[in-house]
């Protein structure tokens, strides 16, 4: 029984560490709004691998996020920047659990407003970011 529970346990680990919320594994997260690449926001972090080492990654948020309204929402390919600037990432005291991307959105009539979603749908996956089945790129 113990070694099935012990068994049980290192699996469960080695699962969470694969693909675990990415602000608990990964840090120097930054959001380059309007990136150096392609004009993008993209989300960048130093993330442990499974081996307990860090990878520079970094992922590209139109892959996860859409503008519904001047709401931000989880959508595979939302392209969200093409309605919202400012992105940032952040934390807030009452929240210390989550992190989240803010941004400015228009909605349909066309007013911006400032809006979070929390980034529990970004996960660290060996070192990778990764959503809605898109992996982040390492860089050096």
């Amino acid at each position: 029984m113990k070694f099935t529970t012990a068994i049980f346990a290192a699996v469960l680990f080695m699962v969470q560490s694969a693909s675990a919320v990415f602000h608990s594994s990964c840090d120097t997260i930054d959001i380059l709004p309007r990136g150096i690449k392609d004009g993008r926001p993209y989300l960048y972090a130093n993330c442990k691998k499974t081996d307990g080492s860090i990878r520079k990654t970094y992922l590209l948020l139109d892959h996860c996020l859409g503008n519904s309204n001047g709401k931000l929402i989880v959508a595979k390919d939302g392209y969200y920047s093409n309605s919202c600037t400012d992105t940032m990432h952040t934390a807030y005291a009452y929240d210390k659990a989550n992190t989240y991307i803010r941004a400015n959105c228009k909605n349909n009539a066309g007013a911006k407003n400032w809006i979070d979603i929390d980034t529990r749908f970004i996960e660290n996956n060996n070192g990778f970011l990764t959503c809605l089945g898109y992996n982040g790129v390492e860089y050096l």
